[in-house]
């Protein structure tokens, strides 16, 4: 039976750090960890798979490593925020949409984690819309300066691997 847990802060390697525990009285303990995607049907279709998130390599338009096919939300990479997920099915959507019309789009720029990254989504991008390039970072920084080629900057505070990171570049980026 759950009669407390027991919190404490950690240092940079993730390490607990001795003296910072603290007792909080509970009889329930949930956990959600280790979310992964479900892409047994996506295996089968022979699109690329990212390494790190498990999901589908994608563009900013959704739009797999196979054109035409599209893949959106937790299936590309675990979200932090339904609002994220709602934004890539709505994208995956529209470009489907415009896929199937016959206004197909060219993947022409990788998109590569740089130093302390660990993922990034989408992996491809045709700089024909502005897009949210999202990701996480491999270890905790107060102070970060994003940089993206030269090309755009941002500092964020505060970033934690557990918690996505989006930096907005307009197509004229």
């Amino acid at each position: 039976r759950v009669e407390s847990i027991v919190i404490v802060q950690i240092d940079e390697e993730m390490k607990p750090i001795e003296g910072t525990e603290k007792e909080i009285p509970c009889d329930t303990v949930l956990f959600a960890v280790g979310l992964i995607p479900e892409n047994e049907i996506a295996k089968h279709s022979g699109i690329s798979f990212d390494s790190i998130t498990k999901g589908p390599v994608v563009n900013e338009n959704m739009e797999s490593s196979i054109p035409g096919i599209f893949a959106a939300g937790n299936v590309v990479q675990v979200y932090d925020l339904v609002d994220y997920v709602t934004m890539a099915g709505e994208t995956a959507g529209e470009h489907a949409a415009r896929f199937v019309r016959g206004e197909k789009g060219e993947n022409r720029f990788r998109v590569k984690p740089g130093e302390n990254v660990r993922s990034v989504v989408p992996q491809w991008v045709t700089c024909e819309n502005d897009v949210d390039i999202r990701f996480r970072v491999t270890k905790p920084i107060d102070k970060a300066d994003i940089l993206v080629n030269n090309i755009k900057s941002k500092t964020v505070i505060g970033v934690r691997p557990s918690e996505m990171v989006s930096l907005r570049l307009t197509k004229d980026d």
